[in-house]
């Protein structure tokens, strides 16, 4: 049965509208890091490894970012780029001391 009337939601944005729109996400650290726990059942188990390779595939861009921020801001003169060095540096010996 086709229904006699159609009910059109004028406040919908047109195309132009929606090139345009900007959608804003407000995620934590925590939201982006998977939850990794020993269950003692193999198949379990294996999906654990698995969120194991994810976060180290994280950690590695992350230290990569640093990395790169901290040559990046390497001799630099401006206060900024010197803030930025000393706090890449400070993070980037935290990946030191957990060797």
């Amino acid at each position: 049965m086709i229904p006699k009337y159609i009910v059109f939601n004028t406040n919908m944005p047109d195309k132009r509208e929606l090139e345009t729109m900007k959608l804003e996400l407000q995620v934590k650290p925590k939201d982006l890091i998977p939850k990794v726990s020993f269950h003692g059942e193999t198949y379990a188990d294996k999906a654990e490894l698995e969120r194991l390779d994810n976060l180290q595939e994280m950690i590695d861009e992350a230290w990569l970012m640093l990395l790169g921020l901290f040559l990046d801001t390497n001799d630099r003169n401006e206060d900024s780029a010197k803030q930025l060095h000393a706090k890449a540096e400070k993070m980037l010996d935290q990946f030191k001391e957990a060797d």
